[in-house]
């Protein structure tokens, strides 16, 4: 069951899919759609600057829950992996209208400097659990003798990019062309010719 401050983030969140622009958004309709007053949320938030950015941060902290919580050490290497890429091309996708918002710049005149760094900590630090996450499936990798170890930073890098990058691309150039598990399954053996 969802606490109020959270449902609120819900709101936020189905608001950032519904809504083009997110300078139009008001604390009304965040309360319309969270089903509460505008009173209620005043008293969890001061302004809609400061619920869209903790919504942000909410959203990073969850993708990145998910992201950690989908590693199972029972699985090899290629069912954990294929599951990592697929896990994040399922958000990438719920949250696309989110990223999209954010890649604008649409966002950066929201947030007061306290929540602009507090956003970059966020995201720095969700940068180096993503690659810890990475690292865990890649040494799986090892263990099964499936590639030699890996550690130049650079190659983790280079393969969580490649991941990233290559769903960016699924997503806005092929999708329509090729089914999911081909594409995941593609992006697994290239990253296998990189740990090679």
């Amino acid at each position: 069951m969802l606490n109020k401050k959270e449902l609120i983030y819900y709101a936020v969140i189905d608001l950032f899919k519904n809504k083009a622009n997110i300078n139009n958004i008001k604390i009304s309709d965040i309360a319309k759609s969270a089903n509460m007053g505008k009173g209620t949320v005043y008293e969890y938030f001061r302004s809609k600057d400061e619920i869209i950015s903790e919504t942000i941060l909410y959203i990073i902290e969850e993708n990145t829950n998910k992201i950690t919580s989908m590693f199972n050490h029972n699985q090899d290497f290629k069912i954990n992996m294929l599951n990592h890429i697929k896990i994040l091309l399922e958000l990438i996708l719920e949250n696309s209208k989110f990223h999209s918002i954010f890649m604008s710049g649409e966002m950066s005149s929201l947030f007061d400097q306290d929540y602009e760094h507090k956003l970059m900590n966020k995201i720095m630090e969700t940068k180096k659990h993503y690659f810890q996450i990475l690292k865990t499936i890649l040494n799986k990798g090892v263990e099964e003798n499936k590639f030699n170890k890996v550690l130049d930073p650079y190659i983790f890098n280079a393969i969580g990019n490649t991941i990233f990058t290559s769903i960016m691309y699924y997503i806005h150039e092929c999708n329509d062309n090729l089914e999911v598990e081909s594409f995941i399954e593609k992006v697994y053996n290239l990253i296998l010719k990189m740990v090679k």
